[in-house]
């Protein structure tokens, strides 16, 4: 995020494995030479960053080639690195890059928008074939459903990947907040019970994680009751109005009020942060805890039962 770079060291993130240090005078990033092309290095060059291979960390620490005074390093430091300076070289703060992160700024958040329009596109012509397959009675496993989806996906514009393992659920698969679908394993969707697909895409323009449950047959009372309950929730988080230094703990309440009303409830989090073409849950704040939402904050909305 600070440089401004991205990498694919890791799965479904943009990332990649490096030591970045910050100083008053210069900064030097410690990364895997061989990731680097000549542009990234002339770019980094023009930025006066220093390039090291990543090993180099170490030695660089132990010499002390950081210069006097003290260290800051963030509360997620490996310990690791607060051994090599050791306690009276280094001070642990919490990171400001985080924060800096969490508050989107309007390039970042017109490009969420780009991407979501073009991730929603490819949602909606999913949900349409979907339906017509089941209708014309064909038999769709949950894997099959995801991989379609994720190729319809890959034909929009700046696609990079998905961004995280795609939750395609038929049934009691469903209820499971985290359950991705094997290709050994996965059932056919049921026309008789929910789907859901949570899911999304990892743009160069922005990061997108949607929910959305359908049906495919005639549902029963009990799940209707369930589903608008649900969208009832979703609506009052959609539509509060609060105070400033309001947090998200505070107003976690409104996505579940119209289910406790009823007896029931759900045991996951009701929404999170996520990034500008980065990891799909980023903080610091979220509706588990006590950090106040601030202009720039974006955050997902996802009651459910």
């Amino acid at each position: 995020y600070l440089l401004n770079l991205r990498g694919s060291d890791v799965p479904h993130n943009p990332l990649f494995h490096a030591y970045l240090y910050v100083g008053l005078g210069h900064s030097v990033l410690f990364l895997d030479r061989d990731k680097t092309t000549a542009e990234t290095s002339e770019y980094l060059k023009n930025l006066g960053v220093d390039i090291q291979d990543y090993g180099d960390l170490w030695t660089w620490i132990r010499r002390g080639q950081y210069g006097e005074g003290k260290v800051i390093i963030s509360p997620q430091a490996s310990y690791a690195i607060s051994l090599m300076f050791t306690h009276y070289r280094y001070t642990v703060a919490p990171s400001f890059i985080e924060k800096m992160m969490a508050s989107k700024n309007e390039t970042e958040l017109e490009g969420l928008r780009r991407a979501y329009l073009r991730d929603g596109v490819a949602f909606v012509k999913f949900l349409a074939w979907l339906e017509g397959k089941l209708q014309d009675g064909y038999d769709i496993t949950e894997y099959e459903a995801a991989s379609r989806l994720t190729e319809m996906r890959r034909s929009g514009k700046h696609f990079m990947g998905i961004a995280y393992k795609s939750i395609s659920a038929t049934g009691s698969n469903a209820a499971l907040s985290h359950y991705t679908p094997r290709k050994s394993t996965a059932k056919f969707i049921e026309r008789d019970t929910p789907y859901l697909n949570d899911s999304g895409g990892q743009y160069r323009d922005g990061t997108c994680d949607t929910t959305r449950t359908v049906h495919f047959g005639r549902p029963t009372a009990e799940q209707c009751e369930a589903y608008t309950r649900v969208l009832q929730g979703h609506i009052a988080i959609d539509s509060a109005v609060f105070p400033e230094g309001t947090s998200g703990i505070q107003l976690d309440v409104l996505a579940r009020k119209a289910l406790w009303r009823d007896g029931l409830n759900y045991n996951h989090g009701t929404g999170h942060g996520f990034g500008s073409f980065l990891t799909v849950h980023e903080g610091p704040h979220s509706f588990g805890n006590n950090v106040p939402l601030e202009p720039g904050y974006v955050i997902t909305n996802e009651p459910g039962f």
